[in-house]
C-alpha cells in the first residue's frame, strides 16, 4: 500500500500500517437487475463550523462515526436501542413510518485513540470529492455550513520523526496506515486506547481492547519489505504491549534500505448489532435516472470522556442526492436542531422542474434551521410540521415552521407544481393551526385533523389552509397538485363529521378506520370531491397518492385488514388474501366519482403498499412490505425468495390493473420495508427504504455496498420488463405503445395502443430484432405490407386497442421481442404514424 500524497520521493522506505475500524462485512450479494446503495456517505467531511472545535475531520458510516483530531481520533459505535420493533408488521392505522422511528435509548461506547508521544498535527485531505455536503443546524444562519469539504482519504504528517499517517476507506471499511520514511524508527510509533476495559495480545500476535459494547481487535499484521519498484519480501510482524499500557508494532527483521510495509487490520469483533442509524421514507427521480432520497438519522455529537457509555440524542432530518449511474453522492444535506435531545424527521420530498428539491417533516426543535423571510421563523410548541427547498446543488433556499401552538403537528405529504408552488398535508392536534379566513374548514374538529395548505414558491407566505376531518381522528399522509386543485389521501376514524360531496363514490364511513380521498379548490376554500374507500368495521389507510398523466384519474396505495375492500372485476387481485393485512391499489376517477379498478396485493401474512408512482402512459408501480411466504412474484424477479422477517417490494402494475408486468422481493436475511418509489424515462424502478440484513444484495461499483448494524437506508434500482427504445413517427397524431405483463409462459400478456385516430385500421408488426439500418426516419420494424410479423386491428371510437393473450410457452430464453404500431395518419410518413417501440425479452 503506498500513498498518493506523502512527500512522495522522501528516499525509497516507508513502513506502512493499516487498520480496518469497521466490522468487516459479508459478501454482498450481486443482482444484475438492481444497484443498491446502503448507509451514510464514506466520505472524510472537513469540520467547517459544523463539529465541535477540537474536530477536525468526521467520518461515518451505518455503525459508526469517527472524529479526526490532531492527537489522533475517537471511535463512536452505537449498541442496540433497549426498545425495538423495527421488525415487526407496520401497522394499518396512523403514520405507516412510526414503527421504524429510531427510538429507545441508544447507547454509545467511544474510545480515544491517540498517537502516544507522537506531535499534534492537524491532518489534510486527500483526493477532494466532487459530493456537496452541507449542514444547517439551528436557527443561526453564521453557523450553517453550505459546502464542507469532503474528501476519499486523510493525511497525517510527521507524527513521528520521519513517520506520516495516512487514512482511507478500503472496501467499505475504515483503515488508517502508518509510513515511515528512510531511516525512521518503527518502535517510535505507539497508540495509546482510552475508554477500552483492557487490552491483550492474542498467541496469533492481534491486539484485543475490551469495551461494553463488544471488542476492537487489530487483527496480526502482515508485513513485507518493498524496494523502490514495488517488489515485496514478506517478513513476520506483531503487536506489542509497552509498560506505559500503549501498543506498537514489532518485526522480525528490518532492511533500512529497503521500505517495510506493516499492515494490520482493526475491526469491531464482538459488535452488538442493532445501532438504528438511517431511515430512508421518500425518494424523487428525475428523468435521467438522478436519485434523491430522504429521510431521518442518528444525531452523533463529539465525545468529551473516553470510556463512557454515553446515550445518544435524537435524530436529523437528511437529503441525499446520488448520479444516475448510482455510484456517487451528488450532495448530502443534514439539518436540524443543536440539542441533541430532539428529533428532526423528513416524511416526503418532490422535485420541482429546475431540479430543487422539496421537503417536508416534523421536528421538536425549537431551533430548526428556518430562513429569514419564511412564512413562520419561530417553534409553536411541542411538535412542528416543517417545510424546506433545496436548490438544484443541495444548498437551501428557504425553511419554515407550520404548526399549532401545542404538541402534535407534522407535515406529512409535499407536492409542488409547475409554477413553484408547494402544497403540503399532515395531522394537527392543535386547534390553534393557521387555518385561512374562507378557506374550506377553519374549525378544529376532534383529537386530530388532517390539514391540507397551500404556500407560496418562495415560502414566504402561507396562501392557505384548512383542516380537514371528523369527530375523532384524522390523518392525510400525501398530497398532489391538479390543474383546478390539490387533493390529499389519507385515512379517518371519525364515526361522523368527516366531509364526503354528493356523488363521490362513497359518502358513507365504513366503520374502524376509513381511507379517504380529499380534493379541494385551487384557492382552499371549497371541497372539489371527497369520498370514504373501505368496508364494514375493518381498518384502511391510503399512504400514498399520484395523479395519473393521461386522464387525470387518482391513484392511490395503502393497506386493508378487510375481505370486503372494494376491488372490481378483472383487476389482478380480487380476493382479500388472509392474514393481518393486504395491500391495495385502486385508481378512482378524476372527479372522484367512480373507482375505475381497485386490487389487493399481498399474501397469507401481513402486507402493505407504502408508496406509489406513475409513468408517462398512466402505469403505476408500488413498493411496501411484505411478511408473506405467498406474496406474488413474477418470473423475471431478481428475487422471488422470501428473506427475514420481512422484504421490501417492488411491483409494476399493467395499465387497467389486471395484470403484474414485474413483481420482485427486495430483501436479505433480515428485515426491509420499501418506502419511496420513482420512476425515470426508461421505466426503470427506483426503490428507498430501511434494511438491517447484513446481506442486503448491494451491487459492485455502488456507492456503498457494506452493511451495518441496526436499519440502514437503502437505494434500489430495478430495471423494467419492457425497454422503450423511442423511434416513433408522429404524423397529426402521436400514438402510444403500452406492453403490460412478462414474456412467460402461460403469463398474461397485454398489448395496448392509445391515441390512435378513431375506426382505422391500426396494424401491430412484431420480430425477433429491431432494423440494423434507419427506415422511414429510423423505425424499428419495416413498413406493414410484407406478410407474416403483421396483425391487423380496428381502432376504437377513443382510439385505442387492447390485445390481451396468454405468452405460449417453449419460446427459448433470452429472445427479444420487439413491437411497434402503425396506423394510417395522413400526417405521418407515406401516409403512416407509428408509435415508439418496445423491446421485452424472454425469460
Amino acid at each position: 500500500m503506498t500513498s498518493t500524497n506523502t512527500r512522495s520521493l522522501r528516499a525509497a522506505a516507508a513502513v506502512i500500517c493499516s487498520a480496518a475500524l469497521l466490522p468487516i462485512p459479508t459478501a454482498a450479494q450481486t443482482r444484475e437487475a438492481a444497484h443498491a446503495r446502503a448507509g451514510a456517505p464514506s466520505m472524510f467531511v472537513q469540520n467547517a463550523g459544523q463539529r465541535h472545535a477540537a474536530v477536525r475531520f468526521t467520518w461515518r458510516d451505518d455503525q459508526s462515526t469517527v472524529f479526526f483530531t490532531e492527537t489522533g481520533f475517537v471511535l463512536q459505535w452505537s449498541g442496540p436501542p433497549r426498545v425495538s420493533g423495527t421488525t415487526q408488521p407496520i401497522g394499518l392505522a396512523g403514520r405507516p413510518w412510526a414503527p421504524p422511528a429510531l427510538g429507545g435509548v441508544r447507547e454509545a461506547q467511544n474510545l480515544f485513540v491517540t498517537f502516544a508521544d507522537g506531535r499534534p498535527v492537524a491532518p489534510i485531505g486527500l483526493e477532494r470529492s466532487h459530493a456537496r455536503v452541507a449542514v444547517y443546524r439551528g436557527s443561526d444562519p453564521q453557523r450553517w455550513v453550505h459546502d464542507a469539504p469532503a474528501y476519499e482519504g486523510l493525511l497525517y504528517r510527521d507524527v513521528y520523526p520521519g513517520i506520516d499517517i495516512r487514512v482511507k476507506t478500503v472496501g467499505g471499511r475504515l483503515e488508517y496506515d502508518v509510513i515511515a520514511g528512510p531511516g525512521a524508527d518503527l518502535g517510535a510509533f505507539a497508540l495509546r486506547i482510552e475508554g477500552a476495559d483492557g487490552h491483550a495480545v492474542d498467541v496469533q500476535g492481534s491486539l484485543i481492547s475490551r469495551t461494553a459494547l463488544g471488542e476492537l481487535t487489530q487483527v496480526i499484521p502482515a508485513a513485507w519489505h518493498e524496494s523502490a519498484h514495488g517488489d515485496r519480501e514478506p517478513v513476520d510482524a506483531t503487536f506489542v504491549l509497552r509498560a506505559d499500557g500503549s501498543a506498537g508494532l514489532a518485526v522480525s527483521e528490518r532492511d533500512l534500505s529497503r521500505r517495510l510495509v506493516v499492515d494490520p487490520g482493526l475491526i469491531l469483533a464482538s459488535y452488538l448489532a442493532g445501532s438504528a442509524n438511517e431511515i430512508a421514507l421518500a425518494l424523487a427521480v428525475d428523468a435521467t435516472g438522478a436519485s434523491y432520497v430522504s429521510g431521518y438519522a442518528l444525531s452523533t455529537d463529539f465525545p468529551s470522556v473516553p470510556g463512557t457509555t454515553v446515550i445518544l440524542g435524537g435524530q436529523d432530518a437528511f437529503a441525499t442526492s446520488f448520479t444516475a449511474a448510482g455510484d456517487a453522492l451528488v450532495y448530502s444535506v443534514v439539518f436540524g436542531g443543536t440539542d441533541g435531545n430532539v428529533s428532526d424527521f423528513c416524511y416526503d420530498n418532490a422535485l420541482a422542474l429546475d431540479g430543487s428539491l422539496l421537503l417536508c417533516g416534523e421536528t421538536t426543535a425549537t431551533d430548526f434551521p428556518v430562513t429569514g423571510g419564511a412564512y413562520d421563523t419561530s417553534a409553536n410548541g411541542g411538535s412542528d410540521g416543517w417545510l424546506a427547498k433545496l436548490a438544484p446543488d443541495g444548498s437551501l433556499t428557504w425553511a419554515t415552521y407550520l404548526g399549532g401552538p401545542t404538541f402534535g403537528d407534522a407535515a406529512n405529504g409535499i407536492a409542488v407544481n409547475a409554477a413553484g408552488d408547494v402544497a403540503t398535508c399532515g395531522v394537527t392536534a392543535a386547534t390553534g393551526f393557521p387555518v385561512t379566513a374562507g378557506a374550506h374548514d377553519t374549525t378544529h374538529g376532534g383529537f386530530t385533523d388532517g390539514f391540507v395548505a397551500r404556500l407560496s414558491a418562495d415560502g414566504s407566505s402561507l396562501v392557505w389552509a384548512t383542516f380537514v376531518g371528523g369527530n375523532m381522528i384524522d390523518d392525510l399522509f400525501e398530497v398532489a397538485f391538479d390543474d383546478s386543485g390539490v387533493c390529499a389521501a389519507g385515512n379517518t376514524g371519525s364515526t361522523s363529521g368527516y366531509p364526503t360531496t354528493a356523488g363521490a363514490f362513497d359518502v358513507s364511513f365504513n366503520g374502524g378506520t376509513d381511507a379517504v380521498l380529499t380534493k379541494l379548490s385551487a384557492d382552499g376554500s371549497a371541497l372539489a370531491f371527497s369520498t370514504f374507500l373501505g368496508s364494514s368495521g375493518s381498518t384502511e389507510a391510503a399512504h400514498a397518492l399520484v395523479r395519473e398523466p393521461c386522464t387525470g384519474d387518482w391513484l392511490v396505495a395503502g393497506q386493508t385488514n378487510s375481505a370486503g375492500f372494494p376491488t372490481t372485476i378483472g383487476a389482478f387481485d380480487e380476493s382479500y388474501n388472509g392474514g393481518a393485512a393486504d395491500g391495495f391499489v385502486s385508481r378512482l376517477a378524476a372527479d372522484g366519482s367512480a373507482l375505475v379498478w381497485s386490487t389487493l396485493i399481498g399474501g397469507g401474512a401481513a402486507d402493505g403498499c407504502f408508496d406509489i408512482a406513475v409513468d408517462h402512459l398512466g402505469r403505476p408501480a408500488v413498493t411496501g412490505q411484505t411478511l408473506s411466504a405467498g406474496f406474488p412474484v413474477t418470473s423475471l424477479a431478481f428475487d422471488t425468495t422470501p428473506g427475514g422477517t420481512s422484504d421490501a417490494f417492488v411491483v409494476h402494475l399493467g395499465l387497467l390493473g389486471s395484470i403484474v408486468s414485474y413483481a420482485s422481493r427486495i430483501g436479505g436475511s433480515g428485515s426491509e420495508v420499501g418506502w419511496g418509489i420513482g420512476l425515470d424515462a426508461a421505466t426503470h424502478s427506483h426503490v428507498a427504504g430501511f434494511t438491517n440484513s447484513s446481506d442486503f444484495p448491494a451491487t459492485s461499483g455502488a456507492f456503498s455496498t457494506s452493511p451495518g448494524g441496526g436499519n440502514d437506508a437503502f437505494l434500489v434500482e430495478v430495471q423494467s420488463v419492457w425497454v422503450d427504445v423511442g423511434n416513433e413517427l408522429p404524423g397529426n397524431t402521436s400514438p402510444k405503445n403500452i406492453a403490460d405483463g412478462a414474456l412467460t409462459g402461460g403469463d398474461a400478456l397485454a398489448l395496448r395502443l392509445r391515441d390512435a385516430p378513431p375506426g382505422v385500421t391500426a396494424c401491430l408488426v412484431f420480430g425477433v430484432a429491431q432494423l440494423g439500418a434507419a427506415f422511414k426516419g429510423g423505425v424499428l420494424v419495416p413498413d406493414p405490407n410484407p406478410p407474416g410479423g403483421v396483425t391487423c386491428f380496428l381502432t376504437s371510437g377513443s382510439g385505442a386497442i387492447d390485445l390481451v393473450t396468454l405468452w405460449p410457452a417453449g419460446i427459448p430464453s433470452s429472445i427479444d421481442l420487439v413491437l411497434q404500431w402503425w396506423v394510417p395518419d395522413a400526417g405521418g410518413p407515406s401516409g403512416y404514424a407509428a408509435t415508439a417501440g418496445l423491446v421485452g425479452t424472454t425469460p
